[in-house]
């Protein structure tokens, strides 16, 4: 049998990576091409390609729209046998920047786009806090790939003759009833339009799971409190979530600011970034990614 290189493909002077969960081309497979300030994403799944084009982010603060100031950086990347993870960072005006995250579940066949908006001196200032952020992020989408969001709950399918993947915006309420700063629309063009709104900071995954066998299970997210020193932080600090489909179930955990140690889901840590799978029949964890802190025992 043929040793085959590692799925994880990184050339960083091409500025280009390539994602895959094995060499079984059927189980779905992620590009970016990050020169300059663009970044090009395309999602893949069997000889479909459902996402192909320029990954783009708009912010508007205070009522002013911001340029970039940067190039897309390379932050931070990451590779095993459950995940592979990339990070990306770039500098805006006022003294803000965009940190984006693209990661694919190896064994679970999801993967994650998220895209984290700081402040370098969001503590600094008081009335930094009170910025009001606006934030759009557009995902092109093929042209022979039709969009259908769901008519109750905040989900979208992509469909290439049948369902390819499910689209779960993790900030939004699961209720289209409820009132949610984050929403997934679909553009006149077909494409699709990720947005969110808050003050001082903002956190906005987007979640992607490309499962077929998990389409018709049911299925739910949450927003989790996060805790420290007793007090409940406001998302502009720390986010955390819980994805259920069927009997899978996966927890995240994004810090914004330093601070800690942080409590959520019954967990205690102090890290930037952590993903791990939840059992619920035993009620315990399996990691899957830590970016950077020191994990605490509880």
């Amino acid at each position: 049998m043929a040793n085959l290189p590692d799925p994880m493909l990184h050339h960083e002077h091409a500025k280009l990576a390539c994602m895959l969960p094995d060499w079984d081309a059927r189980r779905g497979r992620v590009f970016v091409r990050y020169h300059g300030q663009d970044m090009h994403l395309e999602l893949a799944t069997g000889k479909s390609a459902l996402l192909s084009g320029h990954f783009e982010c708009e912010l508007v603060v205070d009522g002013q729209s911001l340029v970039p100031g940067s190039d897309w950086e390379l932050t931070c990347e990451y590779s095993d046998e459950d995940v592979h993870y990339l990070e990306f960072e770039q500098a805006y005006e006022l003294g803000f920047s965009v940190q984006r995250q693209i990661a694919l579940l190896r064994e679970d066949r999801c993967c994650m786009f998220a895209d984290a908006v700081i402040q370098q001196d969001y503590l600094g200032e008081p009335d930094n806090a009170n910025r009001q952020i606006e934030y759009f992020a557009r995902l092109p989408v093929c042209d022979d790939v039709r969009c259908e969001p769901d008519d109750d709950v905040n989900e979208v399918f992509l469909h290439h003759d049948s369902p390819q993947a499910l689209l779960l915006p993790l900030q939004a309420d699961e209720w289209r009833t409820s009132r949610s700063a984050q929403k997934l629309t679909v553009t006149n063009q077909g494409n699709l339009l990720l947005s969110d709104s808050a003050s001082g900071q903002l956190y906005s995954p987007l979640w992607i799971d490309l499962a077929k066998k998990r389409f018709q299970s049911r299925r739910t997210w949450r927003q989790l409190a996060v805790g420290e020193n007793l007090n409940t932080l406001p998302r502009s600090a720390a986010a955390s979530f819980r994805i259920q489909c069927g009997t899978s179930q996966w927890i995240l955990y994004r810090s914004l600011h330093e601070g800690g140690p942080r409590s959520f889901f019954g967990k205690q840590m102090i890290t930037d970034f952590f993903a791990a799978r939840f059992q619920a029949h035993d009620q315990s964890w399996e990691q899957l990614i830590v970016v950077e802190g020191n994990e605490e025992s509880t």
